[in-house]
């Protein structure tokens, strides 16, 4: 009995691929309730990752390499002092962020849970910033945004032959943009389309694709309706079989 499998289906991964991941978020909730405070970063950290103050640290300077080497930019220096922000973040649990699909194994309708939290450099200078590293050259309005994070998911214990967490590691591809000011006015209608490498310590570097769109409702709530794809190895190519 205790090696029976659920009634829901098992997936193999596409051609070429070791591993996929399906992710959504529809929550739909006040971003105003008075009564409701969304877990901040402090508690990503040591409640969901478990990490000590000198882990937080040693990762928060990683983030600050990453942003330095990829896009130019060091957030502790004081040229970009009033010119960007690095801020530490957990999402909002409320998203109801969740892997409903991976391959090779059985995930119930439910889905499941995706924390996830790290740090997010921001521009905030009225005329943007100009980049540097790989995008050399490049300018970044007011707004634009980039993340280095964690994906700690937690998999429902009764999943057959899964373990009890995947932690996806995450990198902005490129900085990008929202309409509606993404993250800073969490309040106005836009869409988010954030490419990601992805890297996880058995399925080593992947690729994701994330597509968030936020619909302010008449009542003051808000939906979230976010789509995101992960696929390993990155850069998987379908075989030539002619």
């Amino acid at each position: 009995m205790g090696n029976k499998q659920p009634n829901y289906g098992l997936y193999s991964p596409p051609i070429a691929h070791t591993n996929y991941l399906v992710l959504m978020a529809n929550g739909v909730y006040d971003p105003k309730d008075p009564y409701f405070t969304p877990p901040d970063f402090n508690f990503f950290s040591h409640k969901v990752m478990g990490w000590n103050d000198a882990q937080i640290a040693q990762y928060r300077q990683k983030a600050v390499s990453f942003f330095a080497k990829r896009f130019g930019i060091n957030p502790d220096s004081a040229e970009y002092t009033g010119r960007v922000i690095m801020v530490p973040f957990m999402l909002d649990p409320r998203w109801e962020y969740r892997v409903y699909n991976k391959s090779n194994a059985y995930v119930p309708p439910q889905g499941w849970v995706a924390r996830d939290g790290g740090f997010q450099l921001i521009a905030i200078a009225p005329d943007g910033v100009e980049l540097g590293g790989e995008f050399s050259g490049r300018h970044a309005p007011k707004g634009a945004i980039a993340a280095f994070g964690e994906f700690n998911i937690q998999v429902a214990p009764q999943t057959y032959k899964q373990p009890k967490e995947i932690i996806i590691h995450y990198e902005s591809r490129q900085p990008v943009l929202q309409n509606s000011g993404f993250p800073l006015e969490r309040n106005g209608n836009g869409t988010l389309i954030a490419p990601f490498d992805v890297y996880h310590p058995e399925w080593g570097h992947g690729w994701a694709f994330a597509h968030i769109t936020d619909v302010l409702q008449p009542d003051g709530k808000l939906q979230t309706n976010n789509r995101n794809i992960m696929t390993f190895p990155a850069g998987a190519a379908f075989p030539n079989t002619n």
